[in-house]
């Protein structure tokens, strides 16, 4: 049977005795060493009592296609989470894909259903809500959003929220090609109005300071990196809720600041746990257990530090 170990670091596997009933779940990425997400789902696992391990699988980029195809003949495996670089280079692979993976055109999350058949989803905007309202009591309904950054994270948020019902949504990113890119492909599925502005632009200010909620997507801030994706902090009040989707450190210099003027601040941990939450839940069928899932991920960053 799969047990937690006693000690302190409660995502370190004890005794584990894996057999021929034992099921299988993964994270496929490259690179992959970082990652949090077997640490998070055997804690899981292991409070559910569930005999099932989750590994990580480091694989090369020529090879994700064949090793998705194999997964539909693996009757032991429950599915794989998704993550860079290859949240849009599976879709070939799959049999079906979710309202939530069309919609943002990235899978982050496979299911192995019975007959092996394979079906994407996309948990991100799922885990940026419940992390958002579970975390922060925010319910970004009729909120003013600005969000930093244009990638597949922006893309995913930005959905989620406009499916929620916020009132005004910005786009500020350094590229303003890739900006327009991800407002043309969500004005496919709404005609909201979506403005672009450039980090860089002094018009930025005004628009940070309207809103009621401010999310930075980039990567700026991410250890090693000590920077932050904007240099002007006279914008935050005390009515703003600020949310870095960076995990790693738990406080980036952008949320440092943004706290320090008082600003309601929310690390990229709750993200993380909420969409891996979401991604447990379509691997099982079972209720994942946030509050294990989510301890689980603080020790494990903390160790990290």
């Amino acid at each position: 049977m799969l047990s937690l170990s006693r000690s302190p670091n409660p995502f370190i596997l004890s005794n584990t005795m894996v057999n021929g009933t034992t099921t299988l779940a993964g994270v496929i990425g490259n690179p992959i060493a970082h990652t949090a997400s077997p640490a998070i789902h055997n804690a899981a696992f292991a409070h559910l009592g569930m005999n099932s391990i989750y590994l990580p699988l480091l694989i090369s980029e020529n090879a994700i296609l064949p090793v998705i195809h194999s997964l539909k003949g693996m009757e032991n495996v429950l599915g794989v989470n998704i993550t860079i670089p290859f949240k849009e280079s599976v879709i070939p692979a799959l049999d079906e894909l979710h309202i939530s993976a069309q919609s943002t055109a990235a899978v982050n999350t496979i299911c192995r259903q019975k007959d092996g058949r394979l079906v994407g989803y996309n948990t991100d905007g799922d885990g940026f809500l419940y992390s958002l309202e579970h975390e922060a009591s925010c319910d970004p309904q009729h909120k003013k959003v600005v969000i930093l950054g244009a990638g597949g994270t922006a893309k995913a948020i930005a959905i989620a929220l406009l499916n929620r019902g916020i009132s005004g949504l910005t786009i500020a990113n350094r590229s303003l090609d890739r900006a327009q890119k991800l407002v043309a492909h969500i004005s496919t599925i709404t005609d909201f109005s979506i403005p672009i502005i450039s980090l860089t632009d002094s018009v930025l200010i005004d628009a940070l300071s309207e809103a009621d909620l401010v999310i930075n997507t980039t990567s700026v801030g991410m250890t090693p990196n000590q920077d932050s994706p904007i240099s002007s902090f006279q914008w935050v009040k005390s009515s703003h809720v600020v949310y870095d989707c960076v995990y790693n450190p738990p406080i980036t210099p952008f949320l440092h600041q943004c706290q320090k003027n008082g600003a309601t601040i929310l690390g990229g941990t709750g993200m993380l746990v909420g969409q891996g939450a979401k991604a447990f839940t379509y691997f099982t069928g079972k209720k994942a257990p946030f509050s294990v899932m989510l301890q689980t991920a603080k020790i494990f960053l903390r160790q990290k530090e």
